[in-house]
Order: C-alpha cells, then structure tokens, then sequence
C-alpha cells in the first residue's frame, strides 16, 4: 500500500509518503526496515543543541520531548544538510506510552522508522541504534 500511495500524481502527501520511497516492510503493519550499522557513537548531542552547534564530531540524537523534533517530520528537507554534518544520527524516537492509544503507538513507530529510513536514504546518515536491537 505504502508504494502505492507514494506515486500518486496530483495527490498532496500529507503522511509523507516519500519518506518510504525504496523501503522494505516488516509485518503486515508496514513498518519500514533499516539497514543495521555496527558503529557506536562517543559523543552524543540533543537535536535541539546541534541545530545551533558548530562542533560536529558527535551524534545527534533524539531523547528529548516530542515537541523538540516534531519539525523534523513536518519539514525534513530543511534539516537534512544540518544533520549530515555531524557523524552520525540516531533515529528519533516518537513517543510510546502505555496509556496512549494502540494505534498512535503504531504511528509514532511509524513515523520514527520512515524518518530514519529517508535519512539513511539520503546521505548515508547512520543509526546505531537499530544494531543494538538485534
């Protein structure tokens, strides 16, 4: 369904659907798979400080509240070359929590996974997280 959606001419892309482009799914839920990557990081750095950073020898990540990097799912593109600079990302994390609905818990994973999957897509940005889970 995924792939289907995303070749839609005329249609605005309001899930974000060229965020999947190429991917592959896990389960019938369609949860985009990520390449697994056998670096860890030394140096970490919250999204919301490396978008004022000048020092890029640490990995940005995403153990902030939601409302930090909602922006990089509304507007992917513009952080992007920001990210790249630095030596890796580790893939934001949506929130799950017990008490919310099950399928928003399913979005959030969602969203999480597709994001990770553009941005490994396009630079090669690197996600140790995702070997750690294995």
């Amino acid at each position: 369904m995924s792939r289907i959606n995303s070749i839609r001419n005329g249609c605005r892309d309001v899930f974000h659907a060229f965020l999947v482009k190429n991917a592959n799914y896990d389960s019938l839920l369609e949860i985009p798979c990520l390449k697994l990557e056998t670096q860890k990081p030394n140096k970490v750095i919250s999204f919301t400080k490396a978008l004022r950073s000048t020092e890029y020898d640490a990995w940005v990540h995403f153990y902030e509240d939601d409302a930090n990097f909602e922006r990089l799912w509304n507007k992917p593109h513009v952080y992007l070359p920001i990210l790249k600079k630095f030596k890796g990302v580790i893939s934001p994390d949506f929130s799950v929590y017990r008490d919310m609905p099950l399928v928003m818990q399913y979005w959030n994973i969602y969203r999480s996974r597709a994001i990770a999957h553009w941005l490994q897509e396009n630079g090669g940005v690197r996600d140790p997280k995702h070997s750690l889970w294995r």
